[in-house]
């Protein structure tokens, strides 16, 4: 009854049933990362990935349009199903590697590593582009996303090698650095 009383003197706004959120001002900067928010409580398997995960962890500038978002490929029995996201299937090797939660928003949010994040693109190149791939890893090289090393490439190879994308990142590693 609390709750019903917090929406109706506007304290509260219902997002769906069972999920509330304060007012927003609308348009905030924090928008995407509110709205992963908002998807993990209402679908708690999943993790932010591709755009979604380069926008949080900094290695790209561009919002994304759609939210992505990664699920174990046996968590549920059916796709869930909601406006503006696009669900990646995974297998659990592939899913559960490099997962970590960032907090910079203020906002717990699953998400994947920036060298995960690399990978996922490279092993998507194809639809996503080759240019868009090269773009994250030239930024990943650059600043190492949230909490890495400029120019790290351990963590990145392994993450390839789990992604099966190890011998094209290390070919475009190459390039990059002659």
């Amino acid at each position: 009854m609390e709750v019903t009383r917090l929406v109706e003197r506007g304290q509260l706004e219902r997002v769906e049933r069972g999920v509330y959120a304060l007012p927003s001002a609308g348009g905030s900067a924090s928008s995407h990362a509110e709205r992963l928010a908002e998807l993990q409580l209402r679908f708690p398997k999943t993790v932010a990935c591709l755009e979604s995960a380069a926008s949080l962890l900094r290695l790209t500038t561009a919002e994304p349009l759609e939210i992505d978002l990664a699920l174990p490929r046996r968590s549920v029995g059916r796709t869930p199903q909601a406006d503006g996201v696009h669900f990646h299937w995974m297998t659990d090797e592939i899913y559960l590697h490099g997962q970590t939660v960032d907090t910079s928003t203020g906002t717990p949010i699953r998400t994947f590593d920036a060298p995960k994040t690399v990978a996922d693109f490279c092993a998507r190149r194809h639809k996503l582009g080759r240019e868009t791939y090269l773009t994250i890893l030239k930024a990943y090289l650059e600043h190492g996303g949230l909490g890495g090393t400029p120019g790290a490439t351990s963590p990145l190879l392994a993450a390839a090698r789990v992604c099966r994308v190890e011998k094209v990142i290390r070919a475009d590693l190459a390039v990059l650095r002659a």
